[in-house]
């Protein structure tokens, strides 16, 4: 009997390609991780009832949830604020499929109302030397240390496209998600962006 197997192609399709792009010199001034989730959730809480979340996320996942816009993570899974008592919650990498729930916990259920976003969101890793320099050619908000530190999430927009962005570490690394009609677009915008500097794009599988 023959084998078969899924070939996992990202959101953003052929936009973004894995390898070295623009100034080849010396290292990379942007780099680029494909983060492949197992379950990304969109997450809206009921009426009333965004405390009760906070204490359940809390006792279930174990991330200290969000009230504010800001970015938490605890292991590969994270949690982000996307606006007044919505989050978009990752679990992943892809690859530890048999340990991500294919579900919520029901004490998380309960409170919320849940949208599976895996397919229908990319997920990026952002870091480098110069990541600030890019970025800033085409976000509409401040990034400079003083004013978006690590833990800090906005929604904002980039170039005319609206994504979600956190900070994860000082080093800088960001998070970004762009909805699947836009990836391409973010794509494109990315790549001109990061050229003078060095661009480096890597399949993030074990993200």
């Amino acid at each position: 009997m023959s084998e078969t197997s899924t070939l996992w192609r990202p959101p953003l399709g052929d936009a973004l390609k894995i390898g070295r792009h623009g100034r080849r010199v010396d290292r990379a001034g942007v780099t680029v991780d494909i983060v492949r989730p197992a379950r990304a959730w969109s997450l809206v809480a009921r009426r009333g009832a965004a405390d009760a979340l906070a204490i359940a996320a809390e006792q279930e996942l174990g991330l200290p949830w969000p009230k504010a816009p800001r970015y938490a993570a605890r292991g590969s899974t994270f949690v982000v604020w996307t606006g007044p008592d919505r989050w978009l919650l990752v679990e992943g990498p892809a690859g530890m499929s048999d340990s991500v729930r294919a579900t919520l916990p029901a004490g998380v259920t309960s409170h919320v109302y849940a949208t599976d976003q895996t397919d229908a969101l990319q997920i990026l890793h952002l870091s480098g030397p110069r990541l600030r320099d890019a970025l800033a050619k085409g976000v509409t908000i401040d990034l400079h240390p003083r004013s978006f530190a690590p833990g800090n999430a906005a929604i904002t927009q980039v170039s005319h496209l609206t994504v979600n962005l956190w900070q994860i570490s000082d080093d800088p690394i960001f998070g970004v998600a762009v909805a699947r009609s836009l990836a391409g677009s973010f794509a494109s915008w990315l790549t001109a962006s990061a050229a003078e500097f060095g661009l480096e794009v890597r399949d993030g599988a074990d993200i």
